[in-house]
């Protein structure tokens, strides 16, 4: 059972009292004019612990019938360059205040699995919502180290002996109190058009100039992996168009290849099937959640652990592909 403050309690009383149409929250991340839409910046938002959590949502990531991420929005005025990472922001609510005890904070590297999870809760009629805001691996990393996460995915390759997260988790949390839980393989390669029409065979092929590439940012699990196997060929940025072009998501790096805006892009398999793509695999990885050992009993993850284990998330991974189950759900 989980206890609450008095301060905490007080807060929850207010929040479903109906009084209040806004709330004091903290930034996960910083935000600026280029996250927001008519001076509004979107926002989801949950309590991790006893902190209020809002985290700035990528605008071509939202999805409001179905994910329900967006609790409010934090108002920017012109004069003001950004909000740093940490600040105390007034958010406009959107949502109902309960929902904010009941939302659950995925904040890390994105995978289109991650979005079918969130639809399977909602189908459970859980009371709980998982609301996700892709960060990348490391920024993963970082918002559960200050607190600002229920759980994270992350995807981070040891380059000395090519393991996957169990060096960053002892590196970056060096006293524990993290639970690093199994999710899934996953196949990454290079996500090029329909039949291909620029030729592209591998990494190699991306020193072309004819060929628009477009990038991960820094600190995903995709970029780390991308910037290893560029060492590997002999490759550099300036050697590859539109190396410094960067997006949030696989899907969203998909969706530019689909809409001829790009030749070619790192991603999962499961992203390119998604877009009609076609796909070139080049390597195997483990994708992982890592959750607070203070969060692991939390009613909410024990549900979508449970649905980690369960065979309607064996069937979503199955139908999107380039996915393998071992043991999903079990730590690692």
């Amino acid at each position: 059972m989980t206890i609450f403050s008095p301060e905490r309690l007080f807060t929850m009383k207010r929040q479903n009292s109906g009084a209040a149409t806004s709330v004091s929250a903290i930034l996960a991340r910083a935000a600026s004019h280029k996250d927001s839409h008519d001076g509004k910046i979107p926002v989801c938002m949950g309590y991790v612990g006893e902190k209020l959590i809002a985290v700035p949502v990528i605008a071509n990531t939202l999805d409001y019938s179905e994910n329900k991420k967006i609790s409010g929005y934090v108002e920017i005025s012109a004069d003001l360059e950004r909000y740093p990472a940490g600040s105390t922001v007034n958010v406009k609510l959107c949502c109902s205040r309960e929902q904010l005890n009941h939302t659950i904070l995925f904040i890390g590297s994105h995978d289109p699995l991650i979005d079918e999870l969130s639809k399977i809760l909602i189908q459970t009629n859980s009371p709980y919502i998982l609301s996700s805001a892709h960060v990348g691996s490391m920024g993963g990393i970082q918002a559960i180290r200050h607190g600002e996460a229920h759980l994270a995915g992350i995807h981070l390759l040891n380059e000395k002996d090519g393991s996957y997260n169990q060096s960053f988790v002892k590196k970056y949390f060096p006293n524990g109190h993290v639970s690093l839980i199994e999710c899934v393989g996953r196949t990454q390669g290079i996500m090029v058009a329909k039949k291909n029409p620029k030729n592209i065979t591998g990494i190699s092929s991306l020193c072309n100039p004819n060929i628009r590439y477009i990038n991960r940012q820094k600190g995903s699990g995709t970029r780390i992996l991308f910037d290893y196997l560029c060492k590997k060929e002999g490759l550099t940025a300036a050697s590859i168009n539109g190396y410094t072009h960067e997006e949030f998501t696989h899907n969203d790096v998909a969706k530019l290849i689909a809409d001829g805006q790009a030749d070619a892009g790192m991603g999962v398999h499961a992203a390119a099937r998604l877009y009609d793509l076609d796909f070139i695999p080049i390597y195997n990885e483990q994708y992982d959640l890592l959750i607070p050992s203070a969060m692991v009993e939390h009613p909410g993850i024990l549900e979508i652990i449970d649905i980690l284990k369960s065979e309607k998330f064996a069937e979503k991974a199955a139908m999107l592909g380039g996915y393998t189950l071992n043991q999903p759900g079990v730590p690692r």
